[in-house]
Formats: structure tokens, sequence, C-alpha cells
């Protein structure tokens, strides 16, 4: 009944600089830096080696050797506290008092923003966040759910924009079968579509293409494909990737999904 809905992430592909939050009392100060994953770390998430979502409650050998091994910086590994969509929230903060009453706040609001990102409300993926240093009120009544959250999700949200957030998008990487005698019928299908042959072979008197294509240009590529092949062209999935969205798409892409949700069209910039 209408075009189908494409769920785009958010991430960064540069260090932010430390972002400073304040909760709306102003008595909590939390100090906050997003970095992007490391490549080989997404990766090894991607393909089943490590979790994409984990909590770490106590020491995990088998997860520290991992990361050591893909290069991760030691200590790090070490303050890792809780990795969620595919992103790593990092506690480097020392000797912060009151620290243990408001971690588990801490920890919710990294997970709000990871569902809830700053440019589209996308779910958010392949970023390092890390608290650097916190500033506590000794009084309790001062520092609760009410203060903290907001404070750490606007402070990553911030960090995220600084860093040149962008999207990613997603694409089925996809075989497509049929006569050699209609394969360039179907090649420019694929292209027309921002798609990306990434091989061609025979095999029994056939042909094969391997191809990528964003998903928001597939709708409607099975009845393009017959057609243009007089019916004798087919696909099948191989697998989703996601990878940035073209700069000149942006703009477009994101106030579309912006209206969609019934949120301003301007596109959110950081705060000076």
């Amino acid at each position: 009944m209408s075009k189908p809905i494409v769920v785009y992430r958010e991430t960064i592909f540069e260090k932010s600089p430390e972002i400073e939050g304040k909760s709306p009392n102003k008595h909590n100060r939390f100090f906050i830096v997003v970095e992007p994953l490391e490549d080989a770390i997404y990766k090894a998430m991607l393909d089943g080696e490590i979790s994409g979502n984990v909590e770490i409650k106590k020491k995990n050998i088998q997860l520290t050797k991992k990361l050591d091994e893909l290069g991760m910086n030691h200590d790090e590994v070490k303050k890792l506290v809780l990795i969620h969509n595919r992103s790593m929230f990092i506690d480097a903060t020392k000797g912060v008092q009151y620290m243990d009453e408001v971690m588990d706040m801490i920890k919710d609001a990294f997970k709000d923003v990871l569902e809830d990102g700053p440019l589209a409300r996308e779910p958010c993926t392949k970023l390092k966040v890390k608290l650097v240093d916190v500033d506590l009120h000794e009084d309790p009544v001062h520092r609760g759910e009410g203060q903290v959250r907001p404070a750490v999700r606007w402070a990553i949200r911030q960090a995220m924009l600084k860093g040149n957030a962008t999207m990613l998008e997603p694409k089925q990487v996809i075989r497509v079968d049929l006569p050699t005698e209609v394969m360039g019928e179907a090649i420019r299908e694929i292209e027309n579509r921002r798609g990306q042959v990434l091989d061609m072979k025979e095999e029994r008197g056939a042909s094969i293409i391997t191809a990528k294509l964003p998903v928001s240009d597939m709708f409607g590529f099975d009845a393009s494909l017959k057609s243009a092949t007089s019916g004798k062209g087919f696909y099948s999935l191989i697998e989703t990737t996601f990878e940035k969205l073209p700069r000149e798409l942006f703009e477009s892409v994101v106030k579309g999904i912006r209206k969609r949700k019934g949120l301003p069209e301007d596109i959110p910039k950081p705060e000076v």
C-alpha cells in the first residue's frame, strides 16, 4: 500500500572532542568522548566472533584475549563495561565517588542513544563511547535517574554531532541467474538502481552476476528484472551489509526520515 520503510544506521567516522553533559539541576557533570569502533572489531562482531550485545559484569578472559588479538588498547579492554548494537561503552574514569550508584543509569542512557540516534532517531552502530570523567553531587537526591540519563544522552548525541555523524544505508549482495544473451539488460537494471556489479561468471551454460544494491532502490527490482530479461532472470539474496550513505543523498534521506517520524525537518547541528 506504501513504500516499505528502510531502517538506516547512524555512526561517526572521526573522533569527537570531549563533551560535557550537565544534569538538569546542574549538580552533576559527565565528560564523554565518542570515536569510531575499530574496523577489525566491528567485523568480528558481524562475523559472530564477538557478541554484538553483552554486559561485562565480571572478568571475561575469552573476550579480553580476542580484543587484544584484534589490536584494541589493553587499558580500554580492561575498562570495557558494555557492548550494545555492536558498539562499546568504556568507563575510563578514575576514583569517582558514588560511581557504582549511577553506573546502571549511565549504561541505560548509552543504550537509549544507540536505539535513538541524534540525526534521525535511527539506531546507532560501530561506536566507541568513553566516559572520561564524572563529577557527582554528594546528596543522592540530586543524582537520580532524571538527572543522570538526560545528561549522558545529551553528551553522547552532541559528541556524535561534533564527530560529523552520518548515516549507513543497508545494501543487499545478490546473485542473479540468467541466460547470457540477456545479461546486458540485467546489468543495466542493476546500475540504474545505484547497484554495483561485483562479479560475473558462466556456469553450465548460464550466467551468474553477483551485485550489491541499496535496499532503498530494491523495491520493484524483481518485477523489473523479469521484465528486462523476458522472465528468464531471477535473483537470490546472499547477504545484507551497511555502507556509508553517499554525501549527495545525506540531506534528503535524513530529512525524509525525520518527516516520516513527525520530527522537525531541519537536520540537528552540534550546539555551541
